[in-house]
């Protein structure tokens, strides 16, 4: 873990000395921000895009059930039961933060909240959990413990949008960008079909790569989740944007089907 300072280059060199392991408590009260660390310093911030109404961040943190008070599993723990639960607004929850998560005390985020199942194994698995996933507004409660590459902490649950009611909570708009196309441009190209939701992905050699969450609704397509992720970021974008059928039949046909249902 790393906490950001003007001084980066310093904390970088008492890091690689093993010195700053013995001064994150003091450190850590100064910054008031709790980020981590993949071979080099980097603060990760969403790359605002206008054309959505959501910006926010995947696989930063995973969810629990424990309640404030129980006995967590040691912050180093990487085996205990993810939560299948579905955040509720004006609650609060455990999390365990992750690479990517870089927020201070009362900082708010949004982020992709997937059953435990899909959480691990993804919607290519779990095509049934899409349903039961939504997009999460959180804030920064108070952080458990840390270590250098996680931490537990509790958040504030703001606001819980279910990813199939998307297209009600929010009115559907045209912009000009093909997000759907674009996905496509890091190669061949993967397409989930289930039930009235169709979800495309597409990377180079694991790398770099994009996918898009599609509603149908009768003979209607709407673009309601869009993601580009690297090495250091994994952004997401939630929306309810219109999108043409010639633009689907395009990237069906050259599109490999992985599961249809």
């Amino acid at each position: 873990m790393y906490l950001l300072k003007e001084n980066k280059a310093e904390l970088k060199l008492l890091y690689e000395k093993g010195i700053i392991c013995n001064m994150f408590k003091r450190i850590f009260n100064k910054s008031k921000r709790l980020s981590f660390k993949c071979n080099e310093f980097v603060e990760e911030k969403v790359k605002v895009n206008k054309d959505f109404v959501i910006n926010g961040y995947d696989n930063i943190i995973e969810w629990s059930d424990f309640k404030e008070g129980e006995k967590l599993p040691d912050v180093d723990e990487r085996i205990w039961i993810r939560s299948d639960k579905l955040p509720e607004e004006d609650s609060i929850r455990i999390v365990k933060a992750y690479y990517g998560f870089s927020f201070k005390i009362d900082e708010e985020f949004s982020t992709l909240y997937m059953p435990a199942l899909s959480s691990v194994n993804g919607w290519e698995e779990y095509p049934e959990e899409i349903n039961k996933s939504a997009i999460v507004k959180c804030r920064l409660k108070k952080v458990i413990s840390y270590d250098e590459k996680s931490a537990w902490i509790v958040i504030d649950i703001i606001e819980v949008i279910s990813l199939s009611k998307m297209m009600i909570n929010y009115k559907e708009r045209k912009v000009t960008t093909d997000y759907v196309e674009g996905v496509g441009i890091y190669g061949a190209s993967y397409v989930l079909e289930y039930e009235d939701w169709l979800y495309f992905e597409c990377n180079a050699q694991s790398n770099i790569g994009s996918w898009c969450l599609i509603k149908k609704h009768n003979d209607k397509y709407n673009l309601v989740l869009y993601n580009e992720w690297g090495f250091h970021y994994d952004f997401i974008y939630a929306d309810n944007i219109i999108v043409s059928r010639d633009s689907i039949d395009k990237m069906l046909q050259k599109s490999i089907r992985s599961y249809t249902s």
